[in-house]
């Protein structure tokens, strides 16, 4: 591995950082998305009467 000095790191990090953001961000919509559903249908079901 070629020496490298801090900056090239940190600009290709900060490259990196730029372009999966908004990926990180549709995931966590989706991951909130998907709790919300499932903490929804828990709550109907034990508020639903017990038959």
């Amino acid at each position: 591995m070629k020496e490298e000095s801090h900056e090239e790191i940190f600009a290709r990090l900060d490259a990196a950082r730029r372009i999966m953001t908004p990926f990180k961000d549709y995931i966590r919509g989706e991951q909130r998305k998907r709790d919300d559903a499932a903490f929804r249908a828990f709550m109907d079901k034990i508020q639903a009467p017990v038959k």
